[in-house]
């Protein structure tokens, strides 16, 4: 049998959409989810109030735009090497103490921010902490939701769940900003360390569900990344991943030098966005198709960021909106396109890989495109970023394994699916 045509079946749930329906829809927010996307959306908290942590160092520390990419570039780089590093680990250990484990470490990594006064290795050590922790929460995070729900709802799923952290990069932010004018930038990262604690506490009563081992999960995290549907989406991830790290390394600090006062704004209307259309809208890549409705996505995302080129700072919001909308919709159905077609041994290295590469890129856009501003402008930059969303664009549209993993469900159903895949089907 081909890889394609795996791929193919595994994708296909039942002889007829309608008919695996009811089964799909109920029951699939159960206590144990919310008991998830609670202890996610707590730890979100912390986590997006360092989406602040340009305009302190540009405010704060006298930062310019090359010591802002790098510094901001750190988290993702770390969670690269931690996720490449406890890919494997993640398959055979426990996800809730891995979440439990990442938002103590983000609640040491805020509470070590009260005590930063200048750039210097403090702020890097803590960065590195940060990205060990991003890399445990959100790897833990995605496949306790894919074990936790039904196929057929997947995009939804991870879409609700990615929403419940997503509310908190409009939350954090707005609290932050004017806590800060008014009490000074430890007492926010005073808040962002007691939340992360917090997170800590909700993640130790979640019920983990029962794993089978499966023969085909050895071979390690570059086994699957050497699959054309792994590697493919990987690209993709780092080069979106970069045109999201630029926006939002780049936004701020654009905007402030265009006369804007405050840029908290565009972090409210991106997460209203994003939060409306997963909430209100999350079926549709489970219905028309993950592949078509990532393509869509993903050419919006890229015509939003060669917009910021241009920047008018008194539309700042809505920038973010439509930014919000974009990523809001390709970012759940490029995850589930992925691990929707993966066996279950291979769901951590999946959302491992998923995490990895899209942390790769809010490594590299904010780290590499920091110096170019540095010389050119904040403008180039956002060129530069819109015109690699456009490459993997390209690359999403030409991969027959992604297209055939992100049919419509029922569209590949082949008579002997069950009995040529067996037990590599998801639950």
């Amino acid at each position: 049998m081909s890889h394609l045509r795996m791929i193919r079946q595994r994708t296909a749930r039942a002889p007829h959409p309608a008919a695996s329906q009811p089964d799909a829809t109920k029951h699939w927010f159960t206590t144990d989810v919310a008991l998830v996307l609670v202890s996610a959306s707590t730890w979100g908290f912390a986590f997006s109030t360092f989406y602040l942590l340009p305009r302190f160092l540009a405010q704060e520390l006298g930062a310019g735009p090359a010591d802002i990419g790098l510094v901001v570039g750190l988290l993702g780089v770390s969670t690269v090497i931690f996720t490449l590093a406890t890919a494997g680990w993640m398959e055979r250990h426990s996800r809730r103490r891995a979440m439990t484990v990442g938002a103590i470490a983000m609640s040491l990594a805020a509470f070590g921010f009260m005590g930063v006064r200048s750039l210097g290795p403090l702020i890097e050590v803590l960065r590195v902490v940060q990205g060990i922790s991003y890399a445990l929460v959100v790897t833990a995070f995605g496949t306790l939701i894919a074990e936790l729900v039904p196929h057929e709802r997947l995009s939804q799923a991870l879409g609700v769940g990615g929403s419940s952290m997503l509310v908190m990069n409009a939350i954090a932010p707005a609290v932050g900003e004017p806590l800060a004018a008014a009490v000074g930038w430890r007492v926010v990262f005073l808040v962002a360390g007691l939340m992360a604690l917090a997170a800590a506490a909700l993640t130790t009563r979640i019920r983990e569900p029962i794993r089978q081992v499966h023969p085909g999960g050895r071979g390690g995290l570059l086994a699957v990344l050497r699959q054309p549907l792994a590697h493919q989406y990987a690209l993709i991830l780092v080069l979106t991943g970069a045109g999201f790290g630029t926006v939002f390394a780049f936004q701020a600090p654009h905007a402030l030098a265009l006369g804007r006062s405050r840029a908290g704004g565009f972090f409210v209307a991106y997460a209203a966005a994003a939060i409306l259309v997963r909430v209100g809208f999350g079926h549709l890549p489970d219905r028309l198709g993950r592949h078509r409705v990532a393509v869509a996505a993903v050419l919006v995302y890229a015509a939003v960021v060669l917009a910021m080129a241009d920047l008018r700072p008194s539309a700042l919001e809505v920038y973010g909106a439509i930014f919000g909308l974009a990523h809001g919709v390709f970012y759940p159905a490029i995850n589930a396109l992925a691990i929707g077609a993966a066996r279950p041994s291979e769901r951590a290295r999946i959302t491992a890989i998923f995490t990895g590469s899209f942390s790769l890129g809010l490594w590299l856009g904010p780290t590499v495109l920091g110096n170019i501003a540095e010389r050119d402008g904040y403008p180039t930059v956002f060129v530069l970023a819109a015109a690699g969303i456009l490459v993997a664009a390209v690359l999403l549209v030409r991969s027959p394994e992604l297209r055939a993993a992100g049919l419509p469900p029922g569209r590949t159903r082949a008579p002997d699916v069950d009995a040529e895949v067996g037990a590599t089907t998801f639950g």
